[in-house]
């Protein structure tokens, strides 16, 4: 059974995140280790980077794959990031707000959300169609039904 989401107040500028969370001790022992030298912290950082940026790019390459498929490389690869750098800390915290905002809402909020949203996608799609034209690689029937479009040919 899920839990109930605990609505929190409208998210406000608050003057950001603080730099705190890096000044504790890290409870992973190895980690610990592995960053108590310079050049080991250092390293660490670069493959935490190539990690975490890895997975957002994989994200943006299997995206327009059926299901999830991205979504879920992209906060894996943010939560790697946000392990050891403040700015991707900061939004993860960010966008983890607005989630929790989003989850508050009615069932018809989100419903003009997702209608507002997918308006917004049509109209950039035909502006991309009316500027390049229709692909090449695409099915003549789903060609000839774009031709019918204002502008696109």
């Amino acid at each position: 059974m899920a839990q109930p989401v605990e609505c929190p107040p409208r998210p406000t500028r608050s003057g950001g995140a603080t730099r705190v969370d890096h000044e504790r001790p890290d409870p992973l022992k190895w980690r610990a280790r592995i960053k108590s030298t310079p050049t080991g912290h250092y390293w660490f950082r670069v493959v935490v980077a190539i990690v975490g940026f890895g997975l957002i790019i994989a994200a943006l390459l299997t995206g327009w794959l059926p299901g999830p498929g991205g979504v879920p490389l992209f906060l894996s690869g943010l939560a790697v990031l946000s392990s050891e750098f403040f700015w991707a800390k900061s939004l993860n915290r960010w966008l983890m707000r607005y989630v929790r905002v989003y989850l508050c809402w009615s069932s018809k909020q989100k419903r003009l959300f997702w209608a507002g949203f997918f308006a917004i996608v049509g109209v950039i799609w035909w502006i991309v169609l009316v500027i390049t034209g229709i692909p090449g690689w695409m099915p003549a029937k789903m060609a000839s039904l774009l031709a019918h479009l204002p502008g696109v040919n």
